[in-house]
């Protein structure tokens, strides 16, 4: 029997030996039990990840952020105390538990079915001169978005020192003029279309540098998962790339650098919390930083054990699709046409109209931090859970298994349809604290449509131009 064979008989059979015990574990009601085989399917869905990492490495950057948000601070207790404290009642915990453990399985099946099911892409028809067109004209949004968006991130970081991170959210106004901000939140769109035209590395580089800046600028203003998340779909890009073109984008002397940092850069991420808030962090070694990270990233999970105990408090339905429905309501052209008004957040009104879990579920767990401007966040979990129970969890971590896996299949498609993939992907890493549908609003947000509209329009005009000169040449 081959090895490659043998080594997937044997992962599947302690995957479902796995799977057993987590129901003996629940029938026996021992939560212990059920945690440390979670951890036993994470660490067996990674292990198939990073088996392949360059096409899976879409999937393998997910189940870190997973690991972080829902598994993190119980795991650094297991591992430094060894065992866990769970702070809810044990039939909370038991669902919070058993949401996680669909999760992890449905993830995998989604990638596995993907893998084995989805055949790659047919040649999509357009021209290498069109690609260059569209190029070009991405590439020149982008640098002009990019400068904007630093000059955005630069006073939204003097506001944070002059004033406070929480403020930025409740008070903070911005006096660059309306139109600037627009083009300035075309910078992601712009950078991932000029990506999926597939220009070469070194047409790549000027923008990667640009980017980075733009990404550097956003962390200083506090925001950690901006960061990351943009730094992470470049990181996917970049191995696609590898991956496709049998090339070589990043040696594998840097890619043990870049791994080596990982303990570094998450020591960095928690004691930015002191930077940002003036937080204690405790010990300042990186050791114990990282453990704090953990612990406090880790804390997202406790979304999915007060979304159940508070499940018959929420004012409306479908916060699954919650972001969607408010934008449709409240975007800038509805609001024009129709005289809505969208309600200030972090305000009770805020709460009962809007369909925000990551609102409503920071309200009821604390009102006044609430009101002051702090939040929670929400889970894609806890969501899909609240209005569809647990067959929803298992749906959405099916389509989202899916989805990563078959983004590595998507390179002879559309520049547009690429684009839109990776756009998502972006969100994606972020909805283990974030909103279900994210990753479909983002897309559907007037600025990306718009971005991608002017250049669709303006290649299509002079690729049309070209073509009539080229012909009237040609008689």
């Amino acid at each position: 029997m081959p090895k490659k064979n043998l080594l997937q008989i044997s992962r599947g059979i302690v995957w479902i030996i796995a799977v057993f015990l987590f129901l003996f574990c629940y029938w026996e009601r021992n939560i212990q039990g059920m945690f440390i085989v979670i951890l036993v399917i994470f660490f067996l869905n990674l292990c198939f990840a990073l088996v392949k990492f360059e096409n899976r490495m879409a999937y393998t950057l997910f189940l870190a952020s997973f690991f972080c948000f829902m598994l993190g601070r119980m795991s650094m207790e297991f591992f430094t105390k060894g065992s866990v404290n769970f702070y809810f009642a044990d039939d909370i915990t038991i669902h919070t538990l058993i949401s996680i453990f669909i999760s992890l399985i449905f993830l995998q099946l989604g990638v596995e079915l993907c893998e084995n099911r989805w055949k790659n892409s047919k040649p999509n028809g357009i021209s290498k001169e069109y690609k260059k067109e569209l190029q070009k004209y991405a590439q020149i949004l982008f640098c002009i978005a990019g400068i904007i968006a630093i000059a955005m991130n630069i006073e939204q970081i003097l506001f944070v020192h002059k004033y406070s991170y929480v403020g930025l959210f409740k008070e903070f106004v911005s006096n660059i003029p309306r139109i600037f901000q627009v083009l300035g939140n075309m910078y992601i769109a712009s950078f991932i279309v000029f990506l999926s035209t597939f220009p070469s590395k070194k047409d790549c580089v000027f923008s990667i540098v640009l980017f980075s800046v733009v990404t550097v600028t956003i962390l200083l203003t506090g925001d950690r998962g901006t960061f990351v998340c943009n730094f992470a779909v470049l990181v996917v890009y970049i191995f696609w790339r590898q991956y496709i073109d049998h090339e070589i984008w990043i040696s594998k002397k840097l890619t043990i650098i870049g791994i080596a940092c990982i303990p570094l850069l998450l020591a960095g991420m928690s004691f930015f919390v002191y930077i940002r808030e003036g937080v204690d962090v405790g010990e300042r070694t990186v050791i114990a930083q990282i453990i704090r990270f953990f612990k406090a990233s880790g804390n997202s999970v406790d979304i999915l054990s007060y979304g159940k105990e508070y499940q018959e408090h929420f004012p409306k339905s479908f916060y699954s699709f919650g972001e969607l429905i408010d934008y449709v309501k409240y975007n800038p052209i509805s609001q024009v046409l129709f005289n809505t008004v969208k309600p200030k957040p972090h305000t009770v009104e805020y709460v009962e109209i809007m369909h925000s879990y990551a609102h409503s579920i920071s309200y009821f767990i604390s009102p006044d931090e609430y009101l002051l401007g702090h939040g929670r966040g929400s889970s894609y979990i806890a969501e899909a859970y609240h209005d569809f129970g647990y067959i929803g969890i298992g749906v959405c971590n099916l389509i989202y298994g899916m989805f990563l896996a078959g983004i590595y299949k998507l390179n002879k498609y559309n520049p547009f349809v690429i684009a839109s993939a990776f756009i998502a992907l972006r969100i994606l890493f972020y909805v283990p604290r974030g909103p279900m549908i994210s990753p479909i609003s983002y897309i559907l947000n007037i600025t990306t449509v718009s971005a991608m509209f002017f250049l669709w329009a303006i290649t299509k005009y002079q690729s049309g131009v070209w073509k009539y000169i080229n012909i009237k040449k040609g008689e």
